[in-house]
Order: C-alpha cells, then sequence, then structure tokens
C-alpha cells in the first residue's frame, strides 16, 4: 500500500534524511576507490565536497534550475550520472508539493495539470524532446542513418507531436485515475524511478551518438550503478511499501524492452532515446501504481 497523505509528509521528511546519508556514504567509498587509482587527483577538497560537486552537476544537466556558479569537470560530470535518482526525487517532490497546494483551491484534475507543468519547466522538457526526437527519428526514418540524422532535426515532427500528446494525455489520465491521497506518492516514485533506468541503459548499451548523453559514455561503473540502485530502492520502498516487487519488476522490463528496441532500431542508445525511456518509465510506473490499487 501507498502512504496516506499524513504519513506521506512525515515520510518524505525521512527518506530525504535517509537518502543523503546513504548516497554520502557509498559516494565517498566511490570517491576512494577512484582515488586509489588515480584518476581523481585533480580534487582535493575532500570526498563531501567533491560528492556536493558532483551533485551539482547532475541538476545542472538535468534541471533548469538558478544553481551558484561552479567549475565544470568533465570527471564529476561523468560521475554525476549515480545522482540522477535523487535529481529525480526533487523534481517529483517539487510536483507533488504544486500538487498538494493546487488542491486547495481547485479539483485534483487541475491540481494534477499545474503538478505535470512543474515538473515540465523545472527540466525544461529534457527528456519529453528525447520522447518526441526519438518517435520522429524512428517513425520517419527508414535506415539507420536516416533515424539519427532525424533525430538531430530540432524541428518537431508528426511522430514526435502525437508521442508528445499521447504520452502527456496518458500520464494525465493514469493520474487522475489515481486516489487523491496517492498521487504525490506517484509522482516522486515516477520521477525517481524514470531517471534511475538511465544507469543501466549506459550500462548495458552502446552509445552511438553525440549530443546531450555523450558526457555519460562508459561513465556506468558497477559501483555508481549500485550507489543509484540502493538509493532508488531505499526511496521506492518507503513509498510504495509492499508493492515495490510490483513497480520494480515493471520498471525493469520497460527498461529492457526500450534498450533491446533502439538496438533493434539505430544500433544502441543516444541522449534522446535515453530521454524517451525516461518518459515511458515514468508512465509505467502510473499505471503499475493504477493496476495495484485497483486490485
Amino acid at each position: 500500500m501507498l502512504f496516506s497523505k499524513e504519513e506521506f509528509y512525515a515520510q518524505s521528511q525521512i527518506v530525504v534524511s535517509s537518502f543523503l546519508k546513504s548516497t554520502t556514504s557509498l559516494g565517498n567509498e566511490m570517491t576512494d576507490s577512484e582515488d586509489s587509482t588515480g584518476s581523481n587527483e585533480t580534487f582535493r577538497g575532500g570526498p563531501v565536497n567533491t560528492e556536493v560537486l558532483t551533485l551539482a552537476h547532475a541538476f545542472s544537466f538535468l534541471t533548469r534550475f538558478p544553481l551558484p556558479a561552479f567549475s565544470y569537470h568533465q570527471e564529476l560530470q561523468s560521475r554525476s550520472v549515480c545522482y540522477f535518482p535523487a535529481v529525480g526525487f526533487i523534481i517529483g517532490l517539487i510536483g507533488a508539493g504544486v500538487f498538494e497546494i493546487a488542491t486547495i483551491i481547485w479539483p485534483a484534475s487541475v491540481a494534477i495539470v499545474f503538478a505535470m507543468i512543474s515538473t515540465v519547466i523545472s527540466t525544461g522538457a529534457f527528456h519529453e524532446d528525447g520522447l518526441a526526437d526519438s518517435a520522429d527519428g524512428i517513425g520517419g526514418g527508414w535506415t539507420v542513418d536516416d533515424k539519427l540524422r532525424i533525430m538531430k532535426d530540432s524541428r518537431i515532427g508528426t511522430y514526435g507531436g502525437l508521442a508528445l500528446i499521447l504520452t502527456m494525455l496518458l500520464k494525465f489520465t493514469a493520474l487522475n485515475a489515481l486516489p487523491g491521497d496517492q498521487i504525490s506518492a506517484a509522482l516522486i516514485l515516477a520521477h525517481v524511478l524514470g531517471r534511475w533506468s538511465t544507469l543501466p541503459l549506459l550500462r548495458y548499451c552502446s552509445y552511438i551518438g553525440g549530443g546531450s548523453g555523450n558526457p555519460f559514455a562508459g561513465s556506468v561503473t558497477p559501483i555508481r550503478l549500485v550507489v543509484a540502485t540502493l538509493g532508488t530502492l531505499l526511496i521506492t520502498v518507503f513509498f510504495a511499501g509492499e508493492s515495490t516487487i510490483a513497480i520494480a519488476v515493471g520498471v525493469l522490463t520497460i527498461t529492457l524492452i526500450s534498450g533491446l528496441f533502439f538496438r533493434s532500431q539505430i544500433g544502441g542508445i543516444t541522449g534522446d532515446s535515453l530521454g524517451a525511456a525516461n518518459q515511458l518509465v515514468e508512465v509505467m510506473v502510473y499505471l503499475m501504481l493504477l493496476w495495484i490499487l485497483s486490485h
């Protein structure tokens, strides 16, 4: 069972504290491991400061949040992939907060729209853009080269437009069908798990394109995957409870199918296909929660 609205607020505070403690501890172990190989010689601010800067790189890449100025490091950008689920947690928390505030004034259906708008603004429609580009390329291209060329085109076509409209409609319909006191938890889970899907795809699929995903090609080491997965699992258990296994199976299935599909269509993954997979996982989480709560 998911938490009631009263439990949601309490558990949100707990999970933030627990997640930061676990990721900092594991992140320090990752820093020590990389220090032993000499790959982290540039950073002398200590493991905690390095992890904070790594987290800043993750937020800078995935969101439009105004951050204090900091020095960009390619190595930290690559390492920041393990914090993608943490960024998803904050984005989901923003959506949940907007939803809860909006329900004070408007019906839940209207509040859901505002929540969706807030998450899109937070990311600059980053992943939605990847979904549209992937749909245009795969739908409109005949050869692999044609598909990749179309995916790089900044203009949106029929396939991309339809993919965006239908996906957003499906998100809204699924969220609106959930009980009102479960929507906030659903938003958080979906955004965390959607960002997590990027890690196994980068780890186990060939990266074939430049663009937004290029800094992370080959960056997902086993320990980084473990760090992100443990943090993601912690959040999922807190908000989904006994439904964790069912949700995990659904997310793993969609992630696997996405990887296999993109490999069959374009020979691997690109930044756009990672964004598309993110959106598919987000939708799957809403549908899985709806199915669980209706049985």
